[in-house]
C-alpha cells in the first residue's frame, strides 16, 4: 500500500467511524508493525513511557526484537507527526492502543478487535476507499518498508526501524520500486559523468 492509499484508507475509516482501524493502519505503515502485534500487544504503556517520553517501544513478537523508535528529532521536531498527533487525540479505552470504536452490545465495554472481524472491516473500508482488493493489511507494512527504501535508507537503517534481523528479510518487505530504479540509474549516471571530468 502506498502512502497515498494509506491517506485514503485512513480518511475512509474516520468517515465510517472506525478510527481505531485507521490508527492500526498508520501503525503498520509508519512503525512497521505486524497486525497481530498491533491488535494484541501494543499497549499505551509503550507509547511515550514514563522512563523515556520521547520514544515508542515497538515489540516485534515474531523476531523477539524490542525497538525503541524515537518520536522526536535532535532539534525537537516530531519525526512521526501524523502518528503522534493521531495517538495524542485518541481516547484511551483500555490497556491496548487499538480497541474497538463502539462498546460491545452484550458486555457494554470496549473490547480488543478480534482478527476475523477486523479483517472483514478492513476489507469493507478498503473497498469503500477504492483500493484494490488484492491489497491486504500486511501490505501496509510492506508499503512502509518500501517507502524507507525509496527514501534511500540503508539496510541497517531499515532493520533498525523494522525489527528485522537480516538484510534478506528487508529485501522481502522493501519492494523494489520505480523510484529506487530511477535513483540507482541517476547515481550510476552521475558516477560515469564524474569519471569523465
Amino acid at each position: 500500500m502506498t502512502y497515498a492509499e494509506l491517506i485514503r484508507f485512513v480518511a475512509m475509516t474516520d468517515r465510517l467511524g472506525d478510527h481505531s482501524i485507521g490508527t492500526a493502519a498508520m501503525l503498520a505503515y509508519f512503525w512497521l508493525q505486524r497486525q497481530v502485534d498491533i491488535l494484541e500487544r501494543l499497549s499505551w504503556e509503550q507509547y511515550r513511557p514514563a522512563d523515556a517520553p520521547d520514544i515508542v517501544r515497538i515489540f516485534h513478537h515474531k523476531t523477539h526484537e524490542m525497538v525503541d523508535i524515537p518520536l522526536v528529532d535532535t532539534d525537537g521536531s516530531l519525526l512521526w507527526p501524523e502518528m503522534c498527533e493521531r495517538l495524542d487525540r485518541t481516547c484511551r479505552r483500555g490497556p491496548l492502543i487499538i480497541m474497538r470504536d463502539r462498546p460491545d452490545r452484550l458486555r457494554k465495554a470496549y473490547l480488543p478487535w478480534r482478527e476475523d472481524y477486523f479483517r472483514h472491516r478492513v476489507a469493507d473500508i478498503r473497498t469503500a476507499a477504492g483500493i484494490d482488493a488484492e491489497v491486504k493489511f500486511m501490505g501496509l507494512r510492506h508499503g512502509g518498508n518500501t517507502e524507507g527504501a525509496d527514501a534511500d535508507l540503508s539496510d541497517a537503517q531499515l532493520r533498525a526501524l523494522s525489527g528485522h534481523r537480516t538484510a534478506s528479510m528487508v529485501v522481502t518487505y522493501a519492494r523494489t520500486s520505480m523510484q529506487q530504479r530511477r535513483d540507482g540509474a541517476r547515481k550510476r549516471r552521475d558516477a560515469r559523468e564524474n569519471l569523465l571530468e
